[in-house]
């Protein structure tokens, strides 16, 4: 029986695109971008097309603006420097997120495994006032290792006093979050994104978190 749910952050509970283009129109503001004759929306969508949804090195994305984009001043390092400092403090929740949490709340432990830096992804888990819905929470800055590396799972797991079996864990990464917490032991649920292709192997598809608690039900009063 399922007693944990164990969350990804970024383009799962958090639209990690939005958050990140609401950083980029304060930062564009902040050092006058305007200045390089490329509007505040060419900007955005220039990065954006390039970020891969977070995946792509930071430093990278921002010298290939300042090569390809921008004529001002401000060096890639600046840039860098700002989005280290100041990222996560706009964060943009997916619709019904809190009340899904607040739900699954009642019945089952709740966690969450987020690759990323502390001082980011606590801001989006602060100011965006979910971080009381959880009972553990592993960064991967923290942690030492990022996912899919079984190790960072594990360490979730224990933190919740629980067996893989007893732990379902939803993501957007088909490798990263439903593949590696699978090879885990843990029941993977995929949240369906169409830039990616479906897990090799997973327990179950949604498309939004608001209907995972009638999956968890069903898995539930399945016969074992």
């Amino acid at each position: 029986m399922i007693k944990a749910v164990i969350f990804d952050l970024d383009q799962t509970l958090l639209d990690r695109d939005a958050t990140f283009a609401n950083y980029l129109s304060s930062q564009y503001d902040h050092f006058q971008l305007s200045s390089s004759r490329v509007t505040k929306s060419e900007y955005i969508d220039f990065i954006l097309s390039i970020d891969d949804h977070g995946y792509t090195k930071k430093g990278e994305v921002f010298q290939r603006a300042c090569r390809e984009i921008l004529s001002s001043t401000v060096s890639s390092k600046t840039l860098l420097a700002h989005y280290q400092e100041e990222y996560g403090k706009e964060p943009v929740l997916y619709e019904g997120v809190k009340g899904a949490l607040e739900r699954l709340k009642k019945i089952y432990q709740i966690g969450l495994i987020t690759n990323g830096r502390v001082q980011s992804q606590m801001a989006k888990i602060e100011i965006s006032g979910i971080k009381d819905y959880f009972d553990s929470i592993q960064i991967s800055e923290a942690v030492g290792v990022e996912k899919p590396d079984p190790l960072i799972f594990q360490i979730g797991i224990q933190s919740l006093d629980r067996k893989p079996e007893e732990c379902v864990y939803i993501g957007d990464h088909p490798k990263n979050d439903v593949e590696g917490a699978k090879a885990c032991g843990m029941k993977g649920i995929w949240l369906r994104k169409a830039y990616y292709d479906p897990p090799i192997q997973m327990d179950g598809e949604i498309e939004s978190i608001v209907e995972l608690q009638n999956w968890l039900e069903t898995l539930n009063d399945a016969p074992r």
